[in-house]
């Protein structure tokens, strides 16, 4: 997988984020970004919220972007290294990441 461009865009409508699944809401600042595999090519949008707990746990991919199944792997691991539960949604997840991280 490649990715093309990314840009910070604040959304004119509402649209889901492809790590956490949650609503991105109108008005809100968000990652867009085109990515291409075997010659196909789509739009990919990540909240501040995953883009932040990206950048705060130094999570990277091999170089390309990550898919959402490693993403979701990668917070499930974080949660239970940090005694979070793992029982809920991906975006309660990264939430409770972002609170641990901040209160240390």
């Amino acid at each position: 997988m490649d990715l093309l461009s990314s840009m910070m865009v604040k959304a004119r409508k509402e649209h889901s984020c492809g790590y956490c699944q949650r609503t991105i809401a109108k008005g809100e600042q968000y990652e867009y970004a085109n990515c291409a595999d075997e010659g196909y090519v789509w739009a990919w949008k990540t909240c501040r919220d995953c883009l932040e707990v990206i950048d705060l746990y130094n999570i990277t991919g091999d170089g390309d972007p990550m898919s959402y199944e490693d993403f979701v792997d990668i917070i499930v691991d974080l949660c239970k290294e940090h005694g979070i539960p793992t029982d809920d949604d991906t975006s309660v997840m990264v939430k409770a990441l972002l609170a641990r991280k901040m209160d240390s």
